[in-house]
């Protein structure tokens, strides 16, 4: 559990888990950092998942990736309905993405929807 965390700041996690035979592990240290304060309007983008039989998809995992950079993940809700916020887009170095927008959105193993 994160609280008070401050602007503009750098802050380091690791997850533990500790298994059933009391062995525990640790995750590789990441490091992320929190955003000024009204930085600005984020840049959402957002979509719903319908099955082929016309219905929503709930517990859909999206996807979104870019070329040298972080994947980020949504989950689409009992809806279909899922979005994500691009101003958290990371390069794989953790670096703010700067980015050129074109999406392919794939179900399926389908695509449904190009920007081309």
């Amino acid at each position: 559990q994160m609280l008070s965390l401050q602007p503009e700041q750098t802050y380091f996690v690791q997850a533990e888990v500790t298994g059933r035979q009391g062995v525990v592990k640790h995750s590789p240290i990441m490091s992320f950092t929190t955003s000024a304060v009204g930085t600005g309007q984020p840049k959402v983008v957002y979509g719903k998942v319908i099955g082929l039989d016309g219905h929503p998809k709930a517990d859909e995992l999206v996807v979104l990736t870019a070329t040298e950079s972080q994947t980020l993940l949504a989950q689409t809700d009992h809806q279909g309905y899922w979005q994500l916020n691009l101003g958290n887009m990371k390069t794989v170095t953790g670096d703010p993405y700067i980015m050129e927008m074109r999406f392919i959105f794939l179900f399926e193993e389908k695509i449904l929807f190009t920007d081309r």
